[in-house]
């Protein structure tokens, strides 16, 4: 989950950097005698580089700044390297930089991001859009939509994941859609995560029980199809093990009879305390899928999420929704009045 296709990386940075980014990709091409890709890795170049992406805990966040700062002897490097990263330097690292000048290091400008939560949501018929500045837009690393389950009755959310169906309109506004479905195998709706995404394809984890074993289940949707391809099962990390930081390739195809359930996030409004729940169980067979459908009548909660340069999330203010018969019949940022009559 933490590699990255070296070629491919340095494409997206061959207009910033044109000089270093063509000498590397002639170093691949001398280096790489044979390579083949398929599928969602046609982009592939045969290379690929350790690049965590984002850091989903503390734990794995000093994890991997105390690998940054070893990562050689050299002080300049290691400083440069470190605050690249992290967008700050640890007190060590701060003194040694102020020998080197009077100037402090600048940091990463928090504030727009920390605005997105401030800013109320605009309602629209496709879903809803909030005003950017064009500091923000520019600055933003990567933007999706996180949906939840809301029950009212027991005032909990049940988390249904990311969705790519954010996207910056190029006229002030990031808009998120919502048009009452999601991703379901077999017809039980999964919990997703984004792992990666490119022009061509979205790869996916979800969290499951693989035969009472917890697993992640992989899988791509390909754009061009507009089809959905199951990849495998990969056995999921130990919770005390910052799991951002390992690279699984145990990595195996899901077996016909094989028994999945989905693993969700169920969060109480009141208390904020957060348990994990499963859902109804697939068995696996020949015909199973996983396809985009309707969610079932009810309420939900749609928030959009932005990361910045370091890898860290910021949460817009949620909008609430009614679905009925596969239609969403109501938006509103009146949380409470989709539920009450």
């Amino acid at each position: 989950y933490n590699h990255v296709d070296m070629g491919g990386y340095v494409d997206h940075l061959i207009d910033t950097y044109p000089e270093g980014s063509s000498r590397v990709k002639d170093l691949i091409g001398e280096t790489v005698l044979y390579h083949r890709e398929n599928g969602y890795l046609s982009d592939s170049q045969g290379i690929s580089v350790y690049l965590p992406c984002s850091i989903d805990s503390y734990s794995g966040f000093i994890y991997a700044l105390n690998y940054l700062y070893d990562i050689c002897e050299d002080d300049n490097i290691r400083a440069l390297y470190y605050y690249k990263t992290a967008g700050c330097l640890n007190d060590d690292m701060l003194r040694y930089v102020k020998t080197l000048s009077d100037k402090e290091p600048g940091v990463l400008r928090l504030r727009p991001f920390e605005d997105l939560s401030k800013t109320d949501p605009v309602i629209d018929e496709e879903g809803f859009s909030i005003p950017i500045s064009d500091e923000l837009a520019d600055m933003i690393v990567g933007y999706y939509t996180e949906n939840a389950i809301y029950d009212p009755s027991s005032s909990t959310l049940i988390e249904l994941g990311y969705d790519e169906t954010a996207f910056l309109d190029g006229e002030g506004s990031l808009c998120c859609d919502f048009d009452g479905t999601w991703i379901f195998l077999d017809g039980v709706p999964l919990s997703t995560k984004i792992q990666s995404s490119t022009a061509s394809s979205i790869e996916y984890r979800s969290d499951i029980l693989y035969n009472s074993t917890r697993s992640y289940l992989l899988f791509s949707y390909i754009k061009d199809t507009d089809t959905y391809t199951i990849n495998g099962v990969a056995n999921a990390s130990d919770e005390n093990n910052p799991n951002i930081l390992i690279n699984n390739k145990s990595v195996f195809e899901v077996e016909a009879g094989s028994i999945i359930q989905p693993v969700y996030d169920v969060t109480d409004i009141n208390s904020g305390d957060t348990v994990q729940k499963t859902g109804n169980a697939v068995t696996f067979g020949a015909n199973s899928a996983i396809t985009r459908s309707s969610l079932e009548n009810g309420y939900y909660l749609s928030t959009a999420v932005i990361t910045d340069p370091r890898g860290d999330t910021y949460y817009s203010k949620p909008v609430g929704k009614r679905v009925s018969h596969g239609q969403v019949s109501e938006r509103t940022i009146d949380i409470e009045s989709i539920y009450n009559d």
